[in-house]
């Protein structure tokens, strides 16, 4: 039985010769795949990471609409109330105003003043029921507020 000796010829053991190339070939094939699921595995990796990045950048966007629509309807609310106070404070100003119109604005202010706080008082109290890291951005509709 004749045993393969690298030394020897190529020639002298043909077979023997293309099993060698096959099994080297098949080690390159091996090691080329390997290199290139480390790659596969570092491209999902950072692939991943980017789009946690981009879902957080976008929930933070939404967070700031949100915050955005709450404020602008609070200062909305808070103009319709002060527009209330200003008007009143402003016929009661007139000299020929009478006594029960006078009570009437006067009515009107105190009225709209406890509307103010009522309002305000909300928006404490809803202030204080977030956990520290969400009273930096609150929700459109805070649940059981109402602001008008």
């Amino acid at each position: 039985m004749k045993v393969f000796d690298p030394g020897l010829s190529c020639h002298s053991f043909p077979i023997e010769r293309e099993l060698l190339l096959a099994c080297q070939k098949a080690q390159q094939t091996a090691e080329d795949l390997k290199r290139l699921n480390e790659t596969l595995e570092e491209r999902v990796a950072q692939e991943v990471a980017e789009r946690r990045k981009a879902e957080a950048a976008m929930r933070q966007s939404q967070r700031m609409e949100a915050v955005g629509q709450l404020t602008g309807g609070v200062a909305h609310d808070f103009n319709n109330l002060l527009t209330v106070i200003k008007s009143s404070t402003d016929l009661l100003k007139r000299l020929n105003l009478s006594e029960e119109r006078w009570a009437h604005y006067v009515a009107a202010i105190s009225d709209t003043a406890d509307r103010a706080a009522r309002l305000t008082s909300q928006l404490l109290a809803f202030g204080r029921r977030q956990p520290s890291s969400q009273r930096r951005s609150m929700p459109a509709s805070p649940p059981g507020c109402s602001l008008t």
